[in-house]
């Protein structure tokens, strides 16, 4: 098996992963994996932003299923099953834009494919961590740039790591800082999350609550989006 990530929601659906989630805590409620979230900006010479560098560190269950079929043993077979990982995971977010709703003046921005993926294992919790460039470029001092990264299903939550605010790669000269806006969230939010079935849709069982739109799917009431504010 290569990867169990993103295993429902249309996210990376592998056969083999069913019996994972058949535990009681599991087969209601979601979210069903947890990843802390780590993100810096990257900034050209022009003071422009134009890449997002992605940290998501898994959380434990999730992990310790994912290095199943990884040798545990540090070493070219380790890096090679690693590397297939990252390689599975990636190509198969690419058809949910890698979870991120990146917005100029409100309006969502294409980005390119990512570079310099790789899968990292500490012993107990694995790391996937990828680039991912902007298609254009934008000065954040003339728009207003702000992005969120989550499942619109919220079958994964992620989440910022406290107090570990948004970094800015080569942003020094620019004025500018990023904040974290927590989410707004529906009264009810939480509550029906978790009502949600394993095998149902966030979209679905809620009806015409939420539209397909990521930016109103129920996983977006979740989100925390990383704002840039310049002086």
């Amino acid at each position: 098996m290569q990867s169990i990530f993103l295993r429902k929601m249309c996210l990376v659906i592998i056969a083999l992963a069913a019996p994972f989630f058949t535990g009681a805590s599991l087969a209601v409620a979601h979210p069903h994996v947890w990843i802390d979230l780590r993100s810096q900006l990257v900034f050209d010479e022009a003071g422009r932003v134009s890449a997002i560098e992605i940290d998501w560190l898994f959380d434990e269950f999730y992990s310790a299923y994912a290095m199943e079929t990884v040798p545990r043993k540090k070493g070219p077979k380790q890096d090679a099953a690693l590397a297939e990982l990252t390689r599975v995971n990636l190509q198969n977010l690419a058809e949910y834009g890698y979870f991120v709703d990146f917005r100029i003046d409100s309006v969502r921005q294409a980005t390119a494919a990512p570079r310099k993926g790789r899968s990292k294992w500490d012993g107990r919790r694995l790391k996937l961590s990828f680039t991912l460039p902007l298609k254009t470029p934008v000065d954040p001092r003339s728009a207003r740039v702000e992005f969120a990264i989550y499942d619109p299903s919220y079958y994964i939550e992620i989440v910022y790591m406290e107090g570990d605010p948004v970094g800015l790669v080569n942003g020094g000269r620019t004025g500018c800082h990023a904040r974290i806006v927590p989410p707004n969230l529906h009264a009810g939010a939480r509550n029906l999350a978790g009502t949600l079935g394993r095998d149902e849709t966030a979209t679905a069982t809620l009806g015409k609550l939420f539209s397909a739109d990521p930016a109103t799917s129920f996983g977006a009431l979740f989100a925390e989006t990383a704002r840039i504010e310049c002086s």
